[in-house]
């Protein structure tokens, strides 16, 4: 993470980028970085905002003990939403509804199962 973070102040430190060329032979040629950008601003100058969200921690995520395993909430909301895909499924082969596209409308019924399992008991 520290190399990564050195790497990125390097980037944006450096005075040449490296453009390639399309019109002559060369593979690249150096240009002169724009003393005017955004990044090269405001980034001394605001350093102090992303220090709080580099030191946050996040808060420990509802998990569900199941046969002394920890599962996250998460995962039982999918398991849960599939379980209801199918059911949805099968309420609507026995209503005679066809699907147009039951590619996008089954994973998409997946997910709005889980979300709303997600909003309703966990938030």
């Amino acid at each position: 993470m520290l190399s990564a973070a050195k790497h990125l102040l390097f980037l944006i430190g450096n005075k040449r980028k490296q453009i390639p060329s399309l019109r002559s032979g060369q593979a690249f040629r150096s240009a002169p970085d724009d003393n005017g950008s955004i990044c090269s601003k405001l980034l001394p100058k605001a350093w102090w905002v992303w220090v709080p969200w580099l030191l946050a921690s996040c808060s420990r995520a509802p998990s569900f003990d199941i046969l002394g395993s920890f599962f996250p909430a998460w995962l039982v909301c999918l398991a849960v939403s599939i379980v209801l895909t199918f059911l949805a499924r099968w309420l609507l082969l026995r209503l005679h509804i066809a699907i147009v596209v039951p590619i996008l409308v089954y994973p998409s019924l997946t997910f709005l199962f889980a979300f709303a399992l997600w909003l309703i008991f966990f938030r």
